[in-house]
Parts: C-alpha cells; sequence; structure tokens
C-alpha cells in the first residue's frame, strides 16, 4: 500500500492510498510504502460480508455532497476544485445529471501524455458513466466496481438526478471487498502454480464465510453474492485465456472463450464444474483447437474441473458460421436427442470472458432465432423440471435443491424467453424483468417468481457451504424452514 509518494507496481501507477499485490515495484518519486500481510488483510481490510448487516444501501456510504464542474470547465481548473477538496474526482453536469466523470487517473494519464490542460474537461471525461441508485445494495456496489474495474461509481436517486459519488475506499469497511481482492490476485498473477493457488484459497474463502451463517435467512442479498463469486472465476478463466493466447499468438479480436451454463448466467457460488466453448472467425481451426486445449489444460491443472460430460471447448468449438446450423439441427433434434435441449440450454447461457465480447449475444441470438420457430417443443423441454411437491403439496422426503428446486425457475424462464426473443441477459432474474416488461409474464406472477428464486437460492447456497451437498432432507429442516420452501415451490 502506498503510505505516501507514487509508485509504479507492475506497470501500473499507484498514488497514496492505493493498493496492488504486485512483484515489480518502481519508485516514480520519494516515497512511503506499507507491506500489508495477506494473512493481516484477510483479517481486517477484506472482512467478509457475512459480518456486515443486510440493510447496508449506497445512500449509507455518500458521506458529502458531490463536487461538479460544467462541461465547459477547463481541466486545470478541475484539478484545483479536486485539490482544494480533497478529492479524487470531479462529475461533469449539464442540466443537473452527470454527464461523465473525471478522476485522478484520468489527470495522470493526461500529465502523462503532455496533453493540453487547458482545453474543456468534456474533451477528456470518462463519458460511458456507471451510475447505481442510492437505494442499491453496498453488495452491488462492489460487484459493479469489479465487473467494469473502477475506482468510482456515480450515486443517482429515483429521478436520475446526482446524489454523489462512492470510492472502492468508501465500501473497504462495510463490505470487505475480498472478491475484488483476489480478482485483482489473478489479473496480476503470471504462472499456473499461483492461480492454483489463489484459486484454492478463494474456494476455501467462499465456503468458510458461507458457513458462518445460522440458517440459510441470514444470508444477504444472494443474488449479488453470487454474481460477485462467478466474477473472479470469470477472471480466472480470462486470466489463463490471455497466457495461452500469447504462447500461441492468438489474436483476440477473432475468437472467443464464452463460459456456458450457471457460469454465464452469473449463477454460481461453489462452483463443481465449469461449461465453456469456443467461437472463431477468419482463424485457422487447428490452431484455434490448440489454443482451446491448452485452456482447458491449464484451468484442468488449475484444479477447477471440466464439465464430466465433456461440455467444453474442446468439444465445443464451432466457427461462428459453423453455429447457425449447429444450433438449426439441435433444434430439429428436440425429443428425439436428449443432448440437444441440454445444448442449446447452455448455448443461450453463453457469456464471453475472454475475447471478442459481441460474438456471446450473436450466439445466444442464432439460438433464439431458430428457437422461436419451434416454440411449443422447445417451452415443453426447458419446462419438464418439476418441484418436489407430492400429494396435497408435501414435500418430497429428499430432493436437490438445484435440481428440483432452482431448476424449474431457471429452465421455464429461459424456455420463454429463448422463444420470446429475450438475448440481451443472461442472469434468470434479468430476463424474467425483461418478460414481465414485455407484459409477456404478469407482474405480480414475477414478484412471485422473484421471492421464490431468492428464498432457494439463500438455501441452495447454505446447504451446499453448510453441508457440503445440494440434497436436501425434510428431516433436517425446522417446521418454519418447511413452510417456507413449500411457499417457494408453490
Amino acid at each position: 500500500m502506498v503510505y505516501r509518494g507514487r509508485l509504479r507496481v507492475d506497470g501500473e501507477e499507484l498514488v497514496s492510498g492505493e493498493y496492488r499485490l504486485g512483484e515489480c515495484v518502481e519508485a516514480i518519486e520519494e516515497s512511503i510504502v506499507l507491506e500489508i500481510d495477506e494473512n493481516c488483510v484477510a483479517g481486517v481490510k477484506l472482512a467478509p460480508p457475512a459480518m456486515v448487516e443486510e440493510e447496508c444501501r449506497v445512500s449509507r456510504l455518500v458521506k458529502r455532497s458531490p463536487i461538479t464542474v460544467p462541461p465547459s470547465t477547463p481541466v486545470i481548473d478541475a484539478v484545483k476544485i479536486m485539490a482544494k477538496h480533497g478529492v479524487s474526482s470531479v462529475v461533469v453536469v449539464k442540466d443537473g445529471k452527470p454527464v461523465g466523470i473525471f478522476t485522478d487517473t484520468d489527470l495522470r494519464k493526461l500529465v502523462a501524455s503532455g496533453s493540453d490542460l487547458s482545453k474543456p474537461i468534456a474533451e477528456y471525461m470518462s463519458k460511458n458513466l456507471i451510475t447505481i441508485s442510492s437505494e442499491a445494495s453496498c453488495l452491488e456496489a462492489v460487484y459493479r466496481m469489479m465487473l467494469y474495474n473502477i475506482k468510482h461509481l456515480v450515486v443517482v436517486n429515483a429521478s436520475e438526478k446526482l446524489a454523489g459519488v462512492i470510492t472502492v475506499r468508501d465500501i473497504a469497511y462495510i463490505y470487505g471487498p475480498y472478491h475484488l481482492y483476489y480478482v485483482r490476485r489473478i489479473r496480476s498473477s503470471c504462472s499456473l502454480e499461483e492461480l492454483s493457488k489463489i484459486y484454492s484459497d478463494f474456494v476455501e474463502r467462499v465456503r468458510r464465510d458461507a458457513s458462518k451463517f445460522i440458517d440459510p435467512q441470514e444470508i444477504p442479498d444472494p443474488i449479488t453474492l453470487t454474481r460477485m463469486t462467478t466474477t473472479v472465476y470469470h477472471a480466472l478463466m480470462e486470466r489463463v485465456a490471455s497466457i495461452a493466447a500469447k504462447k500461441l499468438n492468438i489474436d483476440q479480436d477473432k475468437v472467443v472463450y464464452l463460459v456456458l451454463g450457471s457460469g454465464g448466467r452469473y449463477e454460481q457460488f461453489l462452483v463443481t464444474d465449469r461449461d465453456t466453448m469456443l467461437v472463431y472467425r477468419g482463424l485457422n481451426e487447428s490452431r484455434v483447437r490448440e489454443f482451446a486445449e491448452m485452456v482447458e489444460d491449464m484451468l484442468d491443472k488449475i484444479g477447477f474441473p471440466g464439465c464430466e460430460k465433456g461440455y467444453t471447448a474442446k468439444k465445443l468449438l464451432y466457427s461462428l458460421e459453423e453455429i447457425d446450423v449447429e444450433v438449426e439441427n439441435l433444434v430439429r433434434s428436440i425429443g428425439r436427442d436428449e443432448e440437444s435441449i441440454i445444448l442449446l440450454s447452455l448455448f443461450f447461457d453463453a457469456d464471453s470472458v475472454w475475447g471478442r465480447e459481441d460474438f456471446a449475444r450473436i450466439v445466444r441470438e442464432v439460438v433464439s432465432k431458430h428457437a422461436s420457430h419451434n416454440r411449443r417443443p422447445i417451452v415443453r423441454m426447458m419446462s419438464m423440471f418439476r418441484p418436489p411437491l407430492g400429494t396435497f403439496g408435501r414435500l418430497q422426503k429428499q430432493f436437490d435443491i438445484k435440481v428440483r428446486g432452482l431448476a424449474p425457475i431457471v429452465m421455464t424462464v429461459k424456455g420463454v424467453a429463448m422463444v420470446e426473443n429475450i438475448t440481451r441477459y443472461t442472469h434468470t432474474l434479468d430476463r424474467l424483468n425483461a418478460l414481465v416488461e414485455k407484459n409477456l409474464i404478469p407482474r405480480d406472477l414475477g414478484v412471485d417468481v422473484r421471492e421464490a428464486y431468492v428464498t432457494l437460492l439463500r438455501y441452495a447456497i447454505w446447504f451446499q457451504a453448510v453441508k457440503g451437498r445440494r440434497k436436501v432432507s425434510t428431516s433436517e429442516l425446522t417446521g418454519g424452514e418447511l413452510q417456507v420452501l413449500k411457499a417457494a415451490f408453490r
């Protein structure tokens, strides 16, 4: 951690108050550095979300009025304002609404490139503004910072008016962003041995923290929790793909390494395996196959297991042109070949972790295009999962919380989204919201399904972490827990 001065760590410039794990440290000016032991960091700076109350909202983190400037403000004047108020950013506002942000990181880049600081700040501000509602959870703030790799979030109220700015430091003592900590460790790692250690440490950390909950209802914001956890797994796959691509000189603009299933939906907690696919355009197939095999072998060595049924990029490797033909054949095989519906389901969850991000959307659009012409068999097959309710609504004595609990919701929502061309989203609740907004599902039903999903996800997380399994036995549940589950299944 930089206590005073400026450093360059593995090529990234840091100033006072910032920290990073790295091996190559170079002083830009006379500096004082604090070296913090990892175990100390885990216990103090990176306290687990389990130690934070559920009701934490972003509004709680906004401590002062935001410092703003109009778009015409010269950069040098904006910098003076930042120095005067002791802030690391200013929000650029037009007609009362934020249109951009200028941070100390932006300033360092301008100084390093010799840019003219007398020009309007509108020319240099970050225009792709990442905002968050003041009523969003603190966990959601951590998730967005981690997802977009940013240090500042602009907070807006219900009217989209500027309410404040929060930084990664603001949330460091509210939610210990250990997920962010692991993402940074992964991105700065250079060897499989190091990645393997990080991965095993992270899985153990997730399991240990979740096991501290006395009962499932104590788990705060399970949606964001699983999204954040999945993001760490994505970072691991991204880093491995990046290392392999560098070794083989693979062009990132011509290929995409995709994660499928729950990983693509950002709904993973304690990962059991990985479902992956590789799609390319304009590359020699043998080179792409060599790349896919290297990535998968490296992930195996790290300890991140591949799908037992072989649904990894070693098997699922297609050119962009082949995807259309493959999906059309799968749709035609529905009812005759059980694997066809499995693959269609996996493909529709495709999300990129490395390479051409737009290829993932193309894959989902191709699936939706062909599925929309075969609506009934698609929805029927995707709805084949049933909740574990017997005669008179009694719960079965034993059931798999994922297969019989979450899957009926996940697969049904996915099936309807597939035939209704909802291709922008992969997360179950994002798809559900889109279906509600298009009036394809009644709003009150959407609310009920969301509540049921969140409840079942809490139980799935708890049983996986505390019991080490997905099988639920009704004999180990209290009367209250049985009632909660019955209500969710109905």
